[in-house]
């Protein structure tokens, strides 16, 4: 299961961003997931609350933002809805579409007791497992 060494990888993040002194104020770790990058949303939340168990980061939860997969025809431009993972545009029928969204594993921010925030834009955070988290 892979998902446990991205979880890791998020906690890694968070505290990079966070000090452990202010580790219980963590609250919410808001991450994006798109549909092609091969993560189970429900095994990734599972892992992430196994590694917070016994750190001081142990209240933080994983809010997961689902990323619909989308493209861009490179013939006539369209954007397209990829519901189903048809590679062709529905405008032009040109097989030269280019994904535009649904492969982002992302840490976008984490959120801190009494409405505080620490925003860590996804790219100025590093990559774990090659997904661009």
């Amino acid at each position: 299961m892979h998902e446990l060494g991205i979880a890791t990888g998020i906690l890694d993040i968070v505290r990079q961003y966070v000090p452990e002194e202010s580790a219980s104020r963590v609250r919410r770790v808001h991450v994006r997931v798109g549909e092609l990058a091969g993560v189970v949303p429900e095994a990734l939340e599972f892992c992430f609350s196994a590694a917070v168990d016994g750190t001081p980061y142990r209240s933080a939860v994983l809010a997961i933002e689902h990323v619909p997969t989308t493209g861009r025809c490179k013939d006539c431009g369209a954007k397209l809805s990829m519901s189903t993972p048809t590679f062709w545009c529905a405008e032009c029928h040109s097989p030269r579409v280019q994904m535009t969204s649904g492969r982002e594993l992302q840490v976008m921010d984490v959120e801190l007791d009494d409405d505080e925030k620490e925003e860590a834009k996804a790219s100025s955070l590093q990559t774990i497992g090659g997904r661009g988290l």
